[in-house]
Order: structure tokens, then C-alpha cells, then sequence
């Protein structure tokens, strides 16, 4: 069967990254959906989303959209008489994953389309966007099965208790078109069952390579090759990817952290993401999404909450709610936040954006000739490398 796959002209705000390129825990969401064919046995076929186009028939999946093994066979199960889709309902995955998915309109089904179909027939159209509309118009919604959840009740001052309701689906589906997508997307993998082969008695994949220390507690996590987990720390509900150094009494819970990532010791996170190459190290750091290679100090505050409503995110230049009790910032790729640097909620700050507290510092943009790596430091006032300033010097953070 062929899987016909429709390219789409969106990027992601504010990493400039086309929306294949976005972080599914440890690999691409366009890594990601080659790796469901050949699991399934489908023959891929891009296409064109300017158009014209024709497709079908068979399966046809938007490029922005994420669809696990157990999402598609639920929808081949149905097999291909006549047109179906895959689609979120209201329940805790649905409520959890499609706030800003599309504005609410009067008299809406509570399903709909996350962009994987199976059609019966050829279709043609003008263009990606016309054939989504046609096809999310005329199937019938094929609804993933209802996640069980848990409630977490989260610090509030005074009356306010805002609670967050947590999927633990068995099948996941959604569409990515916001950084906030890919927050939330990589936060219902972590605590899902489906990137955890072979559990032990905690829930826990391990990997045989990975070294974490006996006074350490992992629980329901997955730990990828050669990461490093040391004394005391605290691992829960957490991905971390090949590579991972979590440095001693880190405490980390819901998170997501790619391949190569390290925390520095005392680190605190609570359903953060961040992807390949980053640094953490902060007290309390929550629902904030990380760039790539960035570097985070444990100075930095990310402020989550507005007090009596829910967070508001920047969607093409209007002011969203966001549907969330609690939500904080997005970090561009290669950013380095320094000491007692401040952040209101949903923030989302592009990439290589330096960010401290100092006058002299205060907000600049990385140097290009220190892209390629090479360790900075401040100096009277400007990054430098540290090689002009100690020669031969190797700054023990980076080990």
C-alpha cells in the first residue's frame, strides 16, 4: 500500500525549522514518519504541496502531523473501503494536545482530523491546503482510543488550585504547527508506554550501555545508550536520549531531553523538552521548550502562570490562549540565558540570543564567528572564545 505524503510550507516559530524537523523525542518528526513506513510496510511517496497534486489511493499523511504504530493500525484496521480519518475526540489526549490546533467554530464536531487519511479513490486538488480541507470535510473520523490519565495538582496561591490533566494514551496522534505542539507532543511520550520496550519492574528501558548510579531513582523512564545518570538523582516519567549526562541530585519529572544533553548538579525540571546538545541547569525550570545546543543557567527564571487565566501564546501575530494553567518559554537553538534573566510566560525567544542580567550584557546576538562551537566567555562587556582570554584552558562545564 502506498502512503502518500503532502508537503506543507509551514515553519516553526521561532527556530525557523521547517516542521519536519521538528524534535519527536531523539529523532525528526520527518525521521520519524519514514521510520512508520518501513515498520508497516508502506511504500512513501512525496509530494508536492503547491500543486497541483493528485493522490490515491491508499493512505495520505500530511508532513506535519504525527502518527504513532498503534494510531495507523487502528486506522488500517478500518482498511481502505471508503474514506476515513484519524482523529482526536475530547477526551484527556484530545483536551491535552489541539489547544490553537484551529480556532473553535459554532457547532463543531468534537473530533477532528489530525491529517492522516485512507481514501478509496483517487483525489485531486489544487494545492496541500485545499486538499486537507477537502478530506478533513468528507471522512469519516476514525477516534483513537480513549488515554487514561492522572490529575496533578499544581502549586496556586490563595483559591486558585490549577490542576493538569496528564494522558497516558495507548495510541497518539496530533498535528504540529506551533512550538507549543512540540512541547506538549514530547511531554505525552514521556509519560506514555510506547518508547518503553522491555520495562523492568520500575517501567524503566534502560539501555544496556547506560550507567546509572544505584543511589539514583529511575521510574517509568527511558534511558538511551551511554547516558549517564549519577548520585542521587531523581529520574521520572522522563526520555532522555543516548548520551544524556544527568549530573548528581538532578531531579527531573515529565521531561524530554535529546541525545547529548546535560544537566549540571542540583538541576530541577518538571516537563521541560529540550533538543540535542543542550545544557540545563536550573532551579524549578517547568513546561518550557528548549533548543537545540542552547545553554541555560540555574539563575534563569521562566515565570509559567498569570494569575486567574490561562497562558496566551504569539500565533501569527495574535494572542492565543493557550488552554494551559501553566506554561512557559521557548528557547531558540544555540541561546545561552545567563544569570538572573527573567521570562514571562510563553515567551519565545529566537535563536542565538544571548540573554543576562548585567548592564554591561544585558541582550545581544551571538557572534558568528562562534558558530562553530568554540567555548565563549564575557569579557569587559562582549562574548569572546576562551581561548583569547586563557589559552589552552578547557572549561569543565563542557566535559
Amino acid at each position: 500500500m502506498r502512503l502518500w505524503r503532502v508537503a506543507t510550507a509551514g515553519r516553526l516559530a521561532p527556530f525557523g525549522d521547517a516542521i519536519g524537523d521538528s524534535f519527536v523525542f531523539d529523532t525528526t518528526l520527518a525521521a520519524q514518519q519514514h521510520a512508520l513506513c518501513r515498520g508497516a510496510g508502506l511504500e512513501l511517496v512525496d509530494v508536492d504541496g503547491a500543486g497541483p497534486l493528485r493522490v490515491g489511493p491508499g493512505l495520505v499523511l500530511f508532513d506535519d502531523c504525527y502518527v504513532d504504530a498503534r494510531a495507523l493500525a487502528l486506522l488500517q484496521r478500518e482498511g481502505i473501503s471508503g474514506r476515513r480519518a484519524l482523529g482526536l475526540g475530547g477526551d484527556a489526549l484530545g483536551r491535552f494536545l489541539t489547544p490553537l490546533a484551529r480556532p473553535p467554530q459554532a457547532g463543531d464536531d468534537p473530533v477532528f482530523a489530525v491529517g492522516l487519511f485512507a481514501i478509496d479513490c483517487a483525489v485531486d486538488a489544487d494545492d496541500g491546503e485545499q486538499l486537507r480541507q477537502h478530506l478533513a470535510g468528507s471522512t469519516h473520523p476514525v477516534v483513537l482510543p480513549l488515554a487514561g490519565s492522572e490529575v496533578e495538582r499544581l502549586p496556586g496561591f490563595g483559591p486558585l488550585q490549577p490542576t493538569l490533566t496528564i494522558p497516558r494514551a495507548p495510541a497518539v496522534a496530533c498535528r504540529i504547527r506551533h512550538w507549543v505542539h512540540v512541547l506538549w507532543l514530547n511531554q505525552v511520550l514521556a509519560y506514555g508506554q510506547a518508547l518503553r520496550t522491555d520495562a523492568d519492574r520500575r517501567g524503566n528501558s534502560i539501555d544496556p550501555s547506560a550507567r546509572v548510579h544505584p543511589t539514583a531513582w529511575v521510574e517509568r523512564s527511558r534511558i538511551g545508550a551511554n547516558a549517564v545518570v549519577e548520585p542521587h538523582a531523581t529520574v521520572i516519567d522522563t526520555l532522555l536520549g543516548a548520551d544524556c549526562q544527568i549530573a548528581d541530585h538532578t531531579a527531573l519529572l515529565g521531561c524530554a531531553l535529546g541525545s547529548g544533553c546535560q544537566t549540571l548538579t542540583d538541576t530541577h525540571l518538571r516537563r521541560v523538552v529540550a533538543y540535542p546538545g543542550s545544557t540545563i541547569s536550573n532551579m524549578g525550570g517547568e513546561e518550557t521548550l528548549i533548543g537545540r545546543a542552547a545553554f541555560v543557567t540555574a539563575a534563569a527564571i521562566f515565570f509559567t502562570t498569570v494569575r486567574g487565566e490561562n497562558a496566551r501564546v504569539d500565533d501569527g501575530g495574535c494572542a492565543i490562549e493557550s488552554g494551559r494553567p501553566r506554561l512557559g518559554s521557548c528557547v531558540g537553538h544555540r541561546s545561552v540565558l545567563g544569570a538572573r534573566a527573567i521570562f514571562a510566560p510563553a515567551v519565545a525567544l529566537p535563536n542565538d540570543c544571548v540573554v543576562v542580567m548585567r548592564p554591561e550584557e544585558g541582550v545581544g546576538l551571538l557572534d558568528p564567528a562562534l558558530a562553530d562551537g568554540r567555548p565563549a566567555c564575557w569579557h569587559q562587556g562582549a562574548l569572546v572564545p576562551v581561548e583569547r582570554i586563557a589559552p589552552g584552558y578547557r572549561p569543565p562545564e563542557i566535559d
